[in-house]
């Protein structure tokens, strides 16, 4: 007897999408030190970064070597959205870096480090463990990502429909600042000007003889 070969079909691509799973973390930090102003973001690098992550890839193994590569280019973008020197500034002034001593390099460290924020870091890694067991973070955080990118590129608008504004106060119109011309002195009434005089009469005098 001649069994019947099977053929595995293919799954079609779209069932292959695997989410970001741990990158969100990632990205989650990199929108809190964003809005803490802490880092020079480039949206377009990053939207090409977590597109790089989210191709659909058939291979169990291709998916991991693809998060290995992921790891140092993650690590060279985070650098390139902060505010720290370039590689090339860094190894320019290696002699003078390599005088420091251990002490001064520790104290710089300490200085660096914001314990406050890696508290909130903490926080926002318990969140994203607990949340993620029910909502799909990778829906966020790509719903994210594109508006960083495409935020920029709108026109500014108005929730009111259109041809219509929202109503205005009445302002008062100012009237025109006329320039001063000088005066005339009002010419006194004649009133006024012809002052009554008292009436001097010719006195006589008689002789009496």
């Amino acid at each position: 007897m001649t069994k019947a070969k099977t053929t595995a079909t293919p799954l079609p691509l779209w069932q292959y999408w695997r989410g970001l799973s741990g990158w969100n973390f990632y990205f989650l930090v990199k929108f809190a030190l964003l809005w803490a102003g802490y880092l020079n973001f480039h949206p377009m690098l990053n939207l090409v970064f977590l597109a790089f992550l989210l191709v659909p890839i058939p291979r169990e193994k291709l998916h991991r070597v693809r998060h290995w590569i992921a790891i140092p280019l993650g690590f060279a973008l985070f650098w390139h959205d902060t505010w720290l020197p370039g590689p090339e500034s860094i190894m320019s002034q290696g002699s003078q870096i390599a005088g420091f001593s251990a002490d001064y390099i520790w104290d710089l460290i300490t200085r660096f480090i914001n314990w406050n924020m890696v508290g909130a870091f903490f926080v926002l890694l318990v969140l994203w463990l607990f949340i993620s067991q029910w909502l799909r973070v990778t829906v966020f955080v790509s719903a994210i990502m594109v508006w960083l990118v495409i935020s920029p590129l709108l026109p500014s608008f108005t929730l009111w429909p259109a041809g219509s504004r929202p109503p205005q106060r009445p302002r008062r119109r100012q009237r025109p600042v006329e320039r001063q011309q000088p005066r005339h002195q009002p010419a006194p009434p004649p009133a006024a000007i012809s002052r009554r005089r008292p009436n001097r009469q010719p006195q006589l005098t008689l002789a009496i003889g």
